[in-house]
Order: C-alpha cells, then structure tokens, then sequence
C-alpha cells in the first residue's frame, strides 16, 4: 500500500496527450528511486510540503496561473538554454523523446522496453535513438571478431545451391 510519508511511486494524470485521441486523460506512473538526488518522487513529496495546493491541482502553470500548455513549456525551455548560451535553434520538444529513448537504449533496455517506456504506439522511437560514437565503434569491433581467426569468411550471398552454381 502506498504511504503519503515514504512514497514508491507517484501517478501523473494528464487531462490530454497525442496518444489519447479521445482527451480522456492518461495516467502516468513514476517509481521512486530513493537515495538518489533525481528521484522525482521525493521532489514532488517536497514540493507539496512546501506549497499547499490540493493533489488535483496542475502540477506546472503558466504565468497566468492557467495549466502549462506544450508551447509554453518549449518556449520557457529554449529561453532558458539561450540564457546559458546555447543555440535555441537546436531545441524542439521531440529533443525530451530523443534523450528518453537515447538513455534508455544506452542503459540496455530492449526494444520492447524502451517502447512501452515512452508509450510509443508504433516503431517511430527508433528514429529517437542517438547512438553515440563509442557504441557504433563497439559494434564495428565486434564484427572482427565474428569469425574465428585463421577461418576463411565466405558470404552467405555466395553460398548458392549447386543447382544454381
């Protein structure tokens, strides 16, 4: 049973996504990792210790004090990288779902995880995957040692049926 006082994990409603054509709303789940500095569950735990609003309220709002719409998260996000000098021009909102799928292919995930991680309906999340330099350089190596040394490598292409031959 969850505990107000040490929570495992904490459950996000959103009112509306792209992958909720009917606007029913979707429900987030996000573990605990305690000990760790990044652990979200405990920054939301404090922050509502901190800011008595009721649980049901928008977690983000704008400056109006309305809900936080998607293009003024992006737009806070790129004046903040411009603030630290950064070429804004870069930054779009796909950038959240290319290091999602990009850390989460980095820490080994399989294909099917990372999928059901970003909520990803089709194959599309491939497309987010950064491979960084030092894995393509991993892969290259091991194709080196694929074949026994001293054995003569012959391509399946070539490998025809004697019929054919």
């Amino acid at each position: 049973m969850p505990s107000i006082a040490a929570p495992l994990h904490i459950i996000l409603m959103v009112p509306s996504s792209k992958l909720d054509p009917f606007k029913k709303g979707m429900e987030i789940t996000i573990t605990g990792t305690p000990g760790t500095h990044t652990c979200a569950v405990a920054a939301l735990k404090s922050l509502f210790e901190h800011i008595e609003q009721p649980l049901e309220s928008p977690l983000f709002l704008q400056d109006n004090s309305s809900p936080m719409s998607h293009s003024f998260f992006i737009s806070q996000v790129k004046a903040g990288l411009a603030r630290a000098g950064l070429d804004t021009s870069k930054f779009s909102g796909h950038s959240f779902c290319c290091g999602a799928a990009s850390l989460a292919a980095a820490v080994g995930l399989n294909n099917y995880k990372i999928q059901l991680l970003g909520r990803w309906c089709s194959n599309s999340y491939k497309l987010y995957i950064n491979n960084s330099q030092a894995c393509l350089l991993s892969l290259s190596s091991h194709l080196h040692w694929a074949i026994p040394h001293g054995q003569l490598y012959e391509p399946p292409s070539l490998l025809l049926p004697s019929y054919l031959a």
